[in-house]
């Protein structure tokens, strides 16, 4: 374990040099691995269906996996809330959206 930390420092600051905008068509591969699930929605659930859609959209749009994983995890529990069918809202989807809501308030 202690090498890879070792080759690990190595290889950190030269990740960091790559620009933001260079990750853009990584990004956009993404949007396209999650495009051919699409035809897997129930699209007659708006909440999944509405799900669907703001989290292939937020990824690129934030360049970030990261960050449109966690609108869509937001976006889940809140549209499942607003419907009435909280209880389909598992206890770390909840956990896991209250976490990154308070990150967004407190930073």
């Amino acid at each position: 374990m202690a090498v890879l930390f070792v080759a690990a420092l190595v290889v950190v600051p030269q990740a960091g040099a790559v620009p933001a905008y260079a990750t853009a068509p990584a990004l956009v591969f993404v949007v396209v691995l999650i495009a051919k699930d699409l035809r897997e929605i129930e699209w007659g659930d708006i909440t999944e269906a509405l799900l669907a859609l703001v989290k292939a959209l937020a990824i690129p749009l934030t360049f970030s996996i990261a960050e449109g994983n966690g609108i869509g995890f937001v976006t889940y529990g809140a549209l499942k809330i607003m419907t009435g069918r909280w209880r389909e809202v598992g206890v770390g989807v909840a956990v896991i959206a209250v976490t990154l809501m308070l990150k967004v308030a407190l930073t």
